[in-house]
């Protein structure tokens, strides 16, 4: 599951470097790399819990970047910034991963 977050990150840093360089497309990829990277970054983090309850409370926080970067990437299709495939391919992975964690974090409230 990590590697697949850090592919994540790493393809929306590349999509990114090929927006133009006006200042709103700096200030999308800027926002949309912020939150990408750290949905792995904090995945990460979350393996290294000491308790089931630091473990959820770590999977939101990946929940919340994943949707906060499912949102950048929206954007940036809406305002025409993307304009190829690689913008949909990332927003439905994004989609899958937000699906992916809401049940990780379902099965792990039930434990506790």
């Amino acid at each position: 599951m990590i590697d697949r977050m850090t592919q994540f990150g790493i393809r929306v840093c590349r999509l990114a470097d090929r927006l133009p360089s006006k200042s709103s497309s700096w200030v999308l990829a800027k926002q949309v790399i912020r939150s990408a990277t750290s949905v792995g970054a904090n995945y990460q983090e979350a393996q290294r819990s000491r308790s089931n309850k630091e473990f959820v409370s770590k999977l939101y926080l990946c929940l919340q970047e994943a949707e906060e970067s499912r949102h950048w990437l929206r954007t940036i299709n809406g305002a025409g910034e993307g304009g190829d495939v690689e913008v949909d391919l990332l927003i439905k992975e994004a989609s899958e991963l937000i699906a992916i964690l809401v049940a990780s974090i379902n099965t792990m409230r039930k434990r506790s």
